[in-house]
């Protein structure tokens, strides 16, 4: 009996350990498995931290040169940490959630990196044959792709599908901005006010859009006695006429915050530098002599001849 129990118990024994290194021989085989081995390779897109356009780029068909405006930007995650993979790209399919559907892309239209590290932010752009194709196409529309990349450590790949939009941008110029300001109130003749009184006349028909600014003195002034105009009234009342004007509706890509307008009150309490930072919406974009705007901003100033600013 003893030798039958003794007889069970080593074979059980030898069961056990056949399992056992069967398993192990599987994991340091098999790259399919739960667990990554020396040789394991993962790539995936990684893009989250770049905002929800860094997948757009913006085009100026226009344009002679610098025609990109905006180029994309993606990071991917990349196993092992260190990997320096070479990128090509391997297909590009256009896709019918855009307004454009007519453009279809080769590989031959698009500049991507080489090479990309594990978290490096990389562009990805037109070339001057990607550029032509939409040379064509309606302003501020869209097309919509899905481009695959093929990333290659060593012997191993990965393809990894992207979004891409391409968008024909809509120019504003300087002289589409200073009509704008030229034709504020009644023929550029501009009532502000504070309340309902006090208020003033500024004449801005002669409004030049440079990054220094443009003065005018007040034309005609209304004020109870000892009062004083408040900036941050008409500062609030100059913005609401900008953006109802007519000329801001027409140009449709620009946009003001009220919390990207500042003011400063110089000389004695009679200057009112006001400074507008315009935004651009996605599909517009500002030429060379105007883009300022959006940075620095556009001054006016506004000057009392017989009141004072508070």
């Amino acid at each position: 009996m003893k030798k039958m129990v003794i007889k069970i118990i080593l074979s059980l024994t030898a069961v056990i350990f056949a399992v056992s290194c069967g398993n192990s021989a599987n994991s340091s085989t098999n790259p399919d498995t739960d667990y990554p081995t020396d040789n394991y390779f993962y790539v995936a897109e990684n893009s989250y931290t770049l905002g929800y356009e860094h997948d757009i780029i913006e085009v100026d068909t226009d344009a002679s040169y610098s025609q990109v405006k905006k180029q994309a930007a993606y990071k991917f995650s990349i196993t092992p940490s260190d990997a320096s993979c070479s990128v090509t790209i391997a297909n590009i399919t256009i896709k019918g959630t855009g307004t454009i559907t007519d453009v279809n892309l080769s590989a031959s239209d698009l500049s991507v990196p080489s090479y990309i590290k594990n978290g490096e932010e990389i562009s990805v752009s037109l070339t001057s044959t990607g550029v032509n194709k939409f040379k064509a196409s309606p302003k501020t529309q869209k097309a919509v792709y899905t481009v695959t990349l093929e990333f290659k450590n060593g012997e191993s790949t990965k393809n990894v599908d992207i979004d891409l939009t391409v968008i024909p941008v809509k120019i504003i110029t300087k002289e589409e901005i200073e009509n704008m300001i030229n034709t504020l109130g009644t023929s550029g003749t501009v009532t502000v006010i504070d309340g309902i009184i006090p208020r003033a006349e500024f004449n801005f028909s002669t409004f030049s859009l440079t990054s220094s600014g443009s003065s005018f003195t007040a034309t005609s002034e209304y004020i109870y006695t000892n009062q004083q105009f408040s900036a941050s009234s008409v500062k609030y009342d100059l913005q609401s006429q900008i953006e109802k004007s007519s000329s801001f509706k027409t140009l449709a890509g620009l946009t003001l915050d009220y919390n990207s307008v500042t003011t400063s009150i110089t000389g004695a309490n009679k200057n009112l530098a006001i400074t507008f930072k315009f935004g651009l919406k996605t599909g517009y974009a500002l030429d060379s002599s105007s883009s300022f705007i959006t940075t620095s901003g556009m001054k006016i100033t506004l000057i009392l001849k017989n009141n004072t600013w508070k």
